[in-house]
């Protein structure tokens, strides 16, 4: 018997330290004939740069070309879409419910599924970097450059299997379509400047430190996608937006101090501006009810002020916007212009501000019995708006009418916000516009969410805190 239980021990793949679900996806992963392709093509691929690079070394910058295309594609492009269905099939297979009946909470699941496509992401990479060595002594190679440019496609690679992982909990196919080529254009617009560098091999002291602030940017990147995408698929019992809200706020912060290190003031106000936003479009879109283990958490009274700002639902995200996002956005603006902004800057933060809470009056308004789930009607309005401002926007740069009656008649604050990069909009007539949205954005909410917070209030003040359904 000893000797039995010693040969299943030493079979044992991987050890009883993994994460259950990690195991489940790496058993699962490593078998798909996506996977066993991709590796294999990929091995031939470099093969056949290394080939032409050393055959003529005219054809060094087509090699080069072909090498890294390939290494980009199956980083960059292949290993996150494999994270595309990866939560959404275990309710089309009815397995969630069975894995939420174990120990693991929806933070461990999410986590686990995103580690094991990054672990195959790894092996891929330890595949090609013995490649970078022969490239290296078959032609004028900067290896440097290309182990930096290799760790940056990796960084990329995980980033963006985080985005899928996140945006697999929606069973909408056309809401997870839309989240990742929303994602892909920042992204792209991120990206884009660091790696035409370190390609150029001319990278200086502030472009290192933006590297720095850009590889902040893509580790909160992944930690919010994931508490995304966990928080959708958590029971009701189960809260993660209190974190996912304080963390992303520390985030923003942590972005907004880096000018203090020498990096460029106004990228650091931009990213900063760009995580709280995103903390903030979640936090206005996520979905009711409030459950009471959540509620018991802040129980004694030194919390529960708390509660309306960090518990779980988009009525308490206004709260947060109101008192935490807004007076963010004006200090940042404030400091970047040394707290001397001029009349079209101070509209511009408005706009900017009034954009986010825009969709807030048209899901309260007219969609509040929707059965779609909120972030899916807040992106749908968002789209909508995007392609008003698109036409608004032609017609405006257009000679056939006055751009100022054009700007007048759609004075929304998508319209505003781009329609400012081009021209000065600083007259107070905009930015009285700009403020009444902004309040009527906030207010109309608020409005509605009252009877959330009276039910907030009832349970706190009974005897015991049971579930409430608001």
């Amino acid at each position: 018997m000893s000797q039995t239980a010693t040969k299943t021990t030493e079979l044992t793949d991987f050890p009883d330290k993994f994460s259950p679900m990690l195991v489940k996806e790496l058993r699962q992963g490593l078998r798909t004939n996506l996977f066993v392709t991709a590796f294999i093509l990929l091995q031939g691929f470099m093969i056949l740069c290394i080939v032409m690079g050393s055959a003529e070394s005219n054809s060094n910058d087509a090699a080069n070309g072909f090498f890294w295309f390939f290494i980009i594609v199956a980083l960059v492009v292949v290993q996150p879409l494999r994270g595309f269905s990866t939560l959404s099939n275990e309710f089309t297979l009815n397995t969630m419910d069975l894995i939420q009946m174990t120990r693991l909470d929806a933070w461990r699941i999410t986590w686990g599924k995103w580690l094991a496509i990054n672990a195959q992401t790894f092996l891929l990479v330890a595949a090609v970097a013995p490649y970078l060595v022969l490239r290296y002594f078959f032609g004028s190679i900067n290896i440097f450059a290309d182990l930096g440019l290799l760790g940056l496609c990796t960084v990329a690679s995980a980033l963006l299997s985080a985005i899928t992982v996140g945006c697999s909990a929606f069973k909408n196919l056309i809401v997870r379509i839309a989240m990742l080529i929303g994602c892909a254009i920042v992204f792209s617009f991120l990206w884009g400047y660091t790696v035409q560098q370190l390609l150029n091999s001319r990278v200086s002291g502030s472009e290192i430190k933006q590297l720095c602030l850009l590889i902040y940017t893509c580790v909160f990147g992944a930690y919010f996608f994931l508490a995304f995408g966990a928080s959708r698929i958590a029971p009701g019992s189960e809260n993660i937006s209190t974190a996912k809200r304080l963390i992303g706020l520390a985030f923003a912060i942590g972005a907004w101090a880096f000018q203090f290190f020498g990096t460029d003031n106004e990228v650091c106000n931009v990213i900063a501006c760009i995580i709280l936003g995103i903390v903030v479009i979640d936090a206005v879109s996520e979905e009711l009810p409030v459950f009471g283990s959540v509620l018991r958490s802040f129980s004694p009274a030194i919390r529960r002020p708390f509660a309306y700002l960090l518990t779980p639902g988009w009525h308490t995200g206004i709260i947060f916007f109101s008192l935490i996002g807004l007076p963010f956005l004006l200090i940042v603006v404030l400091n970047y212009f040394n707290f001397a902004p001029r009349m079209d800057e101070i509209g511009f933060a408005i706009y900017a501000a009034g954009m986010i809470t825009f969709p807030l009056i048209f899901i309260r308004l007219f969609f509040r019995n929707a059965k779609l789930p909120q972030f899916a009607l807040y992106l749908f309005i968002q789209a909508v708006l995007a392609a008003v401002t698109i036409l608004t926007l032609s017609v405006a740069q257009s000679s056939v009418v006055d751009e100022e009656l054009v700007y007048l008649f759609v004075a929304i604050p998508s319209v505003l916000f781009f329609g400012s990069f081009t021209e000065s909009l600083s007259e107070p007539v905009y930015i009285i516009i700009g403020v009444v949205w902004l309040l009527l954005s906030i207010l109309i909410p608020l409005l509605y969410s009252l009877k959330h917070y009276r039910a907030m209030t009832t349970a706190f003040n009974a005897p015991k805190i049971r579930p409430v359904d608001v």
